[in-house]
């Protein structure tokens, strides 16, 4: 993720994904999205509209990306977005993957 301004990670995993609203734009599980006209990032706007310095341009430049995985679901609203692939296993780079996800949003 470059320029993160927000990121969620956790349910609606592949059982209940049919509960979420973005079911009826078509999400499914194991699949990689970007959501344009994102409702998240027009609620992020909304909320930002009371800073003295508020500039409804900045958000132009963002992105909302959403990954559907077996038991979670990820989504963030970025300026851009990477996937790295990487023959590993998982919990081995756990720790990095914190540690980068806390890097970028100091």
């Amino acid at each position: 993720m470059s320029g993160a301004l927000k990121h969620i990670f956790g349910v609606p995993g592949n059982e209940t994904l049919s509960g979420h609203p973005y079911y009826t734009l078509g999400v499914r599980s194991f699949i990689f999205y970007e959501l344009i006209g994102s409702d998240l990032i027009a609620q992020l706007k909304e909320v930002a509209k009371i800073h003295l310095h508020y500039n409804q341009n900045k958000y132009n430049e963002f992105r909302h990306f959403i990954i559907t995985f077996h038991d979670n679901m990820f989504e963030c609203i970025a300026k851009e977005f990477e996937i790295k692939v990487e023959n590993i296993v998982a919990y081995e780079k756990t720790q990095e993957m914190l540690n980068e996800l806390t890097k970028l949003h100091k």
